[in-house]
């Protein structure tokens, strides 16, 4: 499937599934997206295989998470932007070391924040950074 081809798919597709647009706003207007596979199996397309050749088409990172791996009950399928999470590392370095979270690769921070629980009441400042990678409207 060609590139031009895919990002039509998606886009039809969200029309149908709009939960979907939350992995293509990844490197626009979110550092990192996920969706439950339960959520992206349930509709017809885009497959999850789209969405990890989106993420590769765009240079974009992914990985697939099991359920034994996240606390998403069917699993999950992460994206993110390597320079924006980059940034996001940069910018609050020392609230995330903090928290004895990874600061140095957008990988491992994410890869973090997927497998621990970062709560605000013990760490409200990282727990906001973390939002922040989202772009969740709780922490403009």
């Amino acid at each position: 499937m060609k590139k031009s081809e895919l990002k039509l798919l998606i886009k039809e597709s969200l029309t149908q599934n709009p939960f979907k647009g939350d992995l293509l706003n990844v490197g626009k207007t979110k550092a990192v997206g996920y969706l439950p596979l339960k959520t992206i199996n349930s509709y017809k397309s885009p497959s999850k295989e789209d969405f990890i050749k989106y993420a590769k088409n765009n240079g974009l990172g992914y990985k697939e998470y099991s359920e034994k791996d996240s606390s998403i009950g069917s699993g999950s399928l992460y994206i993110w932007d390597n320079d924006m999470v980059m940034s996001i590392l940069s910018k609050y370095n020392q609230i995330l070391k903090d928290a004895k979270i990874p600061t140095e690769d957008p990988f491992e921070y994410v890869d973090y924040i997927v497998k621990n629980l970062i709560l605000p009441e013990t760490h409200p400042e990282a727990y906001e950074v973390v939002g922040k990678s989202f772009n969740d409207s709780r922490f403009k």
